[in-house]
């Protein structure tokens, strides 16, 4: 992130590299636009989190966390502490799976998905406690938010990003592609680590509600 590490930081390195004093005052929607692409494009260990949920007696859906981004895994816990501590084989179906397969007998749950909710295939026979691993969405950068954990990571991610979100008022500019560029092999390069480090090791992260 080099000297990249706070929002005010940013703002002026983006109007350094623009070198437009008439774009000045569209740094905060670059900005904008650049976190937009990260909720797409960036999947990196810090923005996971874990929340214990309830699946209730004869429910089949859960709500999910204000801040939920994208799914990670999940887990149910088996009621008994005796034996296997989670339920084995829950199977991760598409929508249309789950709407094909949905039971109306009261079972452990089977089959689930992940949409606006999590929905499982069968009403639960029981109260279920339900362990989702999550991506959160980070919070945006201001005056009051001078940074997050992408930006405390990888400054540039966020400088390139908003640089490139600059093509339209700087139309021909060669700059453009270049940044496009350095952006993409910043962003391949955030996930790819992040993806062998979960690999490397069990993953900590925060836990809000869950009991140990």
């Amino acid at each position: 992130g080099g000297l990249v590490d706070s929002y005010d930081n940013l703002v002026t390195a983006i109007a350094d590299w623009l070198d437009r004093s008439d774009l000045s005052d569209r740094v905060d929607t670059f900005i904008d636009i650049a976190e937009a692409r990260h909720a797409r494009e960036v999947r990196i260990r810090e923005m996971l989190d874990t929340v214990t949920l309830t699946l209730e007696e004869g429910e089949t859906e859960i709500e999910l966390p204000e801040n939920f981004l994208d799914f990670y895994k999940l887990r149910v816990r088996v009621p008994s502490a005796t034996g296997r501590k989670y339920i084995p084989g829950i199977e991760e179906l598409t929508v249309t799976q789950v709407a094909e397969l949905s039971f109306l007998d009261r079972s452990w749950p089977r089959g689930f998905t992940v949409h606006e909710v999590i929905e499982f295939t069968n009403p639960a026979d029981r109260d279920y406690e339900v362990e989702l691993l999550y991506y959160t969405q980070l919070p945006a950068l201001s005056k009051d938010q001078q940074t997050n954990a992408l930006l405390t990571k990888a400054g540039d991610v966020y400088l390139y990003a908003a640089l490139a979100a600059s093509a339209p008022f700087l139309l021909n500019d060669e700059r453009v592609q270049v940044w496009e560029a350095l952006y993409a092999d910043a962003r391949d390069g955030l996930n790819r680590s992040s993806r062998e480090s979960r690999r490397g090791g069990p993953l900590v992260s925060r836990v809000h509600g869950a009991t140990p």
